[in-house]
């Protein structure tokens, strides 16, 4: 469940960063955007793997479907993952954020992935109805490629992202970012 447009706060915390962090120090100026109201999704995941070598190096072939309904996200997706390096088992691995046993892990992944959008709220404005200024089409195919890095040491979970997206509209081009993760579990 979340909150779309003004009420979500975007605009003031784009803001505060380039009036605190940024060189710049611009002020943006927010007009089109997607109408405030209210979005709920469902999110599913599947994953099934198979161990083609064991520990110490072990390596990991895994299938990863999901699926978004609700009025923020419609879509398919399936990713394929190579997991490489010093891994627990599919119930107690930091790659699907799990607990259990913290034993240490050093592995890496790389993943492949296809999405199939049907509708995109955040581009095309509510499912239900939006008279927003700035809404566009969205490509209802994209592509998604990780190199993903993970690390687990006793309660301490680290995971470095090098991702990649294609373009997910005409106006756009594709999207090259970093996600670092810290975890300290309790």
């Amino acid at each position: 469940i979340g909150i779309t447009g003004e009420k979500a706060g975007g605009e003031w915390l784009q803001n505060l960063f380039h009036s605190t962090a940024a060189t710049d120090s611009r002020i943006a100026s927010w007009e089109g955007q997607i109408e405030s109201g209210l979005t709920s999704n469902c999110y599913f995941n599947y994953i099934k793997e198979w161990e083609l070598s064991p520990n110490p190096l072990s390596i990991y072939f895994t299938i990863s479907p999901s699926a978004a309904f609700g009025i923020k996200d419609l879509y398919l997706q399936n990713d394929f993952v190579l997991y490489f390096g010093k891994r627990n088992s599919i119930k107690n691995t930091v790659a699907y954020s799990q607990l259990g046993v913290l034993n240490n892990e050093f592995f890496f992944g790389f993943r492949a992935g296809y999405k199939y959008v049907v509708h995109d709220a955040m581009l095309e404005g509510s499912l239900i109805g939006d008279s927003s200024v700035f809404t566009v089409e969205p490509y209802h195919h994209v592509l998604i490629i990780n190199s993903e890095f993970y690390v687990r040491l006793g309660r301490n979970d680290i995971k470095l992202f090098y991702n990649f997206l294609s373009a997910e509209t005409k106006n756009a081009e594709y999207h090259l970012n970093v996600t670092l993760s810290l975890v300290r579990s309790f």
